[in-house]
């Protein structure tokens, strides 16, 4: 469907159909990936057993935006700096838990843009908005009659 539900319902799609065979579909490939871990790795299942996989995802969806290769270019960037987070605890003497900083301060500063857009956007069009009206006050010189 993309990011218009409206030419999906004019090309024919049923949408609602298509959300919901979409989720199942989601749903269970991440049950699969879950089983494997369970029956695949640990060969039972620990309270503990996720390690927030799931809320990674979404931050990593956020910071994306919604879009392929923003999700890519996060995913990348999530995955960087959770590998060399023990890397950065040996070497330059930083916690962990530093990681877990840089990945909340990148995702915060997405969600203030996206907050910002708005209004951002709304002062924009009342400026030009006032310069169009300046513009308008304005009369165009004439030109002299012997000069047409």
């Amino acid at each position: 469907m993309g990011a218009s539900k409206r030419v999906a319902q004019y090309v024919g799609i049923r949408v609602g159909r298509s959300t919901m065979i979409s989720f199942a579909i989601g749903g269970a490939l991440g049950g699969l990936a879950g089983t494997t871990e369970v029956l695949g790795n640990q060969f039972f299942l620990t309270q503990d057993f996720s390690p927030g996989w799931g809320y990674t995802g979404i931050a990593v969806a956020v910071l994306g935006g919604a879009g392929a290769w923003g999700i890519a270019l996060s995913a990348v960037f999530f995955g960087v700096i959770g590998a060399f987070a023990q890397q950065m605890e040996l070497v330059y003497g930083l916690s962990a838990d530093f990681a877990l900083i840089v990945q909340a301060i990148a995702l915060i500063l997405v969600l203030l843009g996206l907050q910002l857009r708005p209004r951002l956007s709304v002062r924009a069009a009342a400026r030009a908005a006032r310069l169009s009206d300046d513009v308008d006050g304005l009369e165009a010189p004439v030109a002299p009659e012997s000069q047409i």
